[in-house]
C-alpha cells in the first residue's frame, strides 16, 4: 500500500500539447497553511525546474493559485516502469533481464544530473521512471518525491522505498542509492528486493542466477546489491555517483548489443493512447467545475524557466481540464474532491485523514494509548518491530513491550516467530534469559511484555569502553553461556547470538541473553527456507549463512565470534557484503587473539580458534565443554 500523495495529479490540455498539473492540497482544499511545506515546495520545485537534463522530465511552469502551489509538466508519450512490471507479472518474457542495465543507466544519469543541481529524489519508485518509444529513459517527480519522504502521513510506504523512509526518518543522499538498486533488482529478477533482515537476503545469488544473470555478473550483482540495499544508510554507497561507478562493470556484463532498440520494442505495446483533445473547449470557463473552487486557474502567479526555445509557454486561457487520474471522487457526479491530509514535518506520530485512517490503520502508539500500558520511551527498533519502555497502569510496574511490525502481521511465518519467541523465552525460565510475560492482541496490534532492564547491551559497552579484561569478560559470558547451554538442552538453537543481544543491568551488572525471535526448535524446524540463511552475517556460522541445516554448533560458532569481540574489541570476520564475510570465514582469514592483546591468552585463543572452525564437526560438541575451557583459560 503506497502512501497518499501530497500533490493531486490533473491532466490538462493546451491547444497543441497535453500537460500534467500538480497542485499541492491540504485539509478541506483550503489554502496551504503549513509555511514550512509551502517554502519547501517552492525551493525544491525551483531547483527541479532549473535542471537541464535529457534524463529528467522538465517542469514548464511553477506558481500558485489562491494559496495552492502548483507545477506543470509536459505529458510525454511514454510508459512507466510500474506498467512494465505489471506486464511482466503476467508474462515473464515481457521484460528480459538484459534491458535492466540500459534502463538503470538512464535512471542514474538523471539522478546524477539532479545531484549536480543539489537535488535528490528520495522516493524513487517504478512509477517515477518513464520509458519512451525510442528507448530513452527519464526520471520524473523530484519535487513529489522529496515532499512524500518528508511530509507524508505515517503509514506503510511501498517496500521499494528505503528503510529510513518507510520508518518515517529523514532521507539522506544514500536513499537514492537504495532506490536505484531496488529498481535494478526488480528489473533483473521480477521480484521486490529483500530487506537485510529477511531470509531472502542471503539467497540473493540463487534468485539472480535463476533469473538468468550471466557469468561474472552474478557475483558482481550480489556484491552491488548487498552494498546498495544495506539497511543502514551509512553502509551504502555515499551517493549515486558512487553507485554509478560500482555499476559500470556490472553494466558491461549485462548490456545487450542494441539495448535502446530492445527497450523500445518492449515499450511499444504498452504506450498509452494520447487522448483526443479536439472536442475539449479551450479556456477554463467550460471546465472549472472539474476543479475545487479554490484551484480555478484564473489568477496565476507563475514563473517560466526556458531551458529550450521550443518549449511552449502555457497560458491560462489555453488550459482545459480533461481528467483527474489520482484523486478520489465523491461518487455524486460533482467531480473530484481533494484527499484530506494532515501533514507535519516531524518524524513522530502524525494525524491522518479519515480516508487514510481506514487504509493505513492507526499507529502502534495510538493503539497502546487505549491499553493499560503507558508508553514512557522508545528502547529501540529491530527487524520485526519496536520495543518500548512502558508503565503497566494496573500493576504499577515498569516493563518492556515488544510490538510486531504492522507489515509482518499478515505474514504467517513472522507472526509464528513472534509468538514462539514469547513461548520459548517464557518456558526456559533461566536466571540469565530475559523473561517474557504475556502476548496480547489489540485492534490488530500484536505485542508482548518483558522484564525491563535498565542497562546497556554488551555491544554498546564494547563500543564505548573497548575490550574487557579476562575477569570482566568471564563475568558476562560465563552466565550467558550457561543460558545458551540451557536452551540447547531443551533443543533450542538461538540462531542470532551476538553482543547486541546481551543486556547488562546497570546497577547489578547481571547479564541477560535476549531476542529468541528466530530461534529454532526441535519440534518446529520449518521456520526457515532451505538455501536461505537467517541471522546476523558477521556472527553467523558458514553453514547458517548458506541456509543449510544447523544445530547447536552454529550457536557455538557465534559464541566464539563474541568471545573474540569481547577480548579484542573487534570482529574476527568482516566484509562489505555477506559473500565477503562468508569467504573470510571459509578461508579463516583473521588475526588470532594471541597476536592482538598483550595479556597471556594462549588457551583462550585456542578456544576461539576451536569454535570458529568452518566445519561444524570440528567445533566443540556442546556449550558445557566450551564453558569449562573458558573458565580454565580465564583463571
Amino acid at each position: 500500500m503506497t502512501a497518499a500523495p501530497l500533490l493531486s495529479r490533473i491532466l490538462v490540455a493546451p491547444v497543441d500539447q497535453p500537460h500534467v498539473l500538480r497542485i499541492l492540497t491540504t485539509l478541506d482544499d483550503e489554502a496551504v497553511t503549513n509555511v514550512e511545506c509551502v517554502l519547501y515546495f517552492r525551493d525544491i520545485s525551483t531547483k527541479e525546474a532549473r535542471l537541464n537534463s535529457d534524463y529528467v522530465v522538465p517542469i514548464d511552469e511553477i506558481g500558485s493559485s489562491d494559496g495552492h502551489p502548483f507545477l506543470i509538466r509536459p505529458l510525454l508519450p511514454s510508459v512507466t516502469l510500474e506498467t512494465l512490471f505489471e506486464a511482466r507479472a503476467k508474462d515473464p518474457r515481457a521484460l528480459p533481464a538484459a534491458v535492466g542495465a540500459t534502463i538503470v543507466r538512464g535512471v542514474l544519469n538523471g539522478l546524477i544530473d539532479a545531484l549536480d543541481g543539489d537535488l535528490h529524489h528520495t522516493a524513487l519508485r517504478p512509477s517515477a521512471v518513464l520509458v519512451d518509444s525510442a528507448g530513452d529513459v527519464r526520471v520524473e517527480g523530484f519535487t513529489e518525491g522529496m515532499l512524500l519522504s518528508r511530509f507524508q502521513p505515517l503509514g506503510r510506504a511501498p517496500k521499494n522505498d528505503a528503510p529510513e523512509v518507510r520508518r518515517g526518518r529523514e532521507p539522506t543522499a544514500q536513499t537514492d542509492c537504495y532506490g536505484v538498486a531496488s529498481i535494478l533488482y526488480r528489473l533483473l529478477t521480477g521480484a521486490v528486493q529483500p530487506d537485510e533482515w529477511e531470509p531472502q537476503w542471503t539467497g540473493m545469488m540463487m534468485q539472480l542466477a535463476s533469473a538468468g544473470v550471466p557469468g561474472e555478473a552474478l557475483k558482481r550483482g550480489v556484491d552491488f546489491f548487498h552494498r546498495a540495499l544495506a539497511e543502514r544508510p551509512e553502509q551504502r554507497y555515499a551517493d549515486v555517483r558512487k553507485v554509478e561507478f560500482a555499476f559500470r562493470p556490472l553494466e558491461q556484463e549485462l548490456e545487450s548489443p542494441k539495448p535502446r532498440q530492445v527497450v523500445a520494442e518492449l515499450v511499444a505495446p504498452f504506450l498509452p493512447l494520447v487522448p483526443d483533445y479536439s472536442s475539449v473547449t479551450s479556456g477554463l470557463n467550460a471546465s472549472t467545475s472539474r476543479l475545487p473552487e479554490s484551484t480555478k486557474l484564473t489568477h496565476l502567479e507563475r514563473t517560466h524557466y526556458d531551458r529550450h526555445e521550443d518549449i511552449p509557454r502555457i497560458k491560462s486561457e489555453d488550459l482545459a481540464v480533461v481528467g483527474d487520474s489520482e484523486r478520489q471522487t465523491t461518487g455524486t457526479g460533482e467531480g473530484p474532491r481533494a484527499t484530506r491530509i494532515l501533514f507535519n514535518s516531524s518524524g513522530s506520530l502524525r494525524a491522518l485523514s479519515p480516508e487514510l485512517r481506514e487504509q493505513i490503520g492507526p499507529h502502534p502508539l495510538e493503539i497502546l494509548a487505549r491499553s493499560r500500558y503507558q508508553v514512557l520511551g522508545d528502547l529501540g527498533t529491530g527487524g520485526t518491530g519496536n520495543v518500548y519502555k512502558v508503565l503497566d497502569s494496573t500493576l504499577s510496574e515498569i516493563l518492556a513491550l515488544k510490538v510486531l511490525r504492522g507489515d509482518l502481521v499478515n505474514d504467517p511465518a513472522w507472526l509464528q516467530r513472534f509468538k514462539r519467541e514469547l513461548l520459548i523465552t517464557r518456558d526456559l525460565e533461566h536466571p540469565h534469559i530475559l523473561p517474557a510475560y504475556h502476548l496480547e492482541l489489540l485492534d490488530g496490534l500484536y505485542f508482548f511484555t518483558m522484564k525491563y532492564v535498565d542497562g546497556v547491551t554488551l555491544h554498546d559497552l564494547l563500543q564505548r569502553n573497548g575490550p574487557l579484561n579476562l575477569d570482566e569478560g568471564l563475568r558476562v559470558l560465563g552466565p550467558v553461556g550457561e543460558a545458551l547451554a540451557a536452551a540447547h538442552d531443551r533443543g533450542i538453537v538461538h540462531r542470532d547470538f551476538k553482543s547486541a543481544n546481551i543486556m547488562i543491568e546497570r546497577v547489578t551488572q547481571v547479564p541477560y541473553l535476549m531476542d529468541f525471535g528466530i530461534a529454532l526448535t526441535a519440534d518446529n524446524p520449518g521456520l526457515t527456507v532451505t538455501g536461505q540463511g537467517i541471522g546476523t552475517p558477521v556472527y553467523m556460522a558458514p553453514e547458517q549463512a548458506m541456509g543449510e541445516e544447523i544445530g547447536r554448533r552454529a550457536d557455538i560458532y557465534s559464541f566464539g565470534v563474541v568471545l573474540y569481540e569481547v577480548f579484542s574489541g573487534t570482529l574476527p570476520f568482516t566484509g562489505s557484503t555477506t559473500v565477503a564475510v562468508y569467504t573470510a570465514q571459509i578461508n579463516r582469514r583473521y588475526k588470532p587473539l594471541v597476536n592482538l592483546v598483550s595479556t597471556p591468552v594462549a588457551k583462550l585463543s585456542e578456544l576461539i580458534d576451536h569454535c570458529l572452525q568452518p566445519n561444524p564437526a570440528d567445533r566443540p560438541s556442546d556449550m558445557k565443554a566450551v564453558l569449562t575451557t573458558l573458565v580454565a583459560a580465564c583463571s
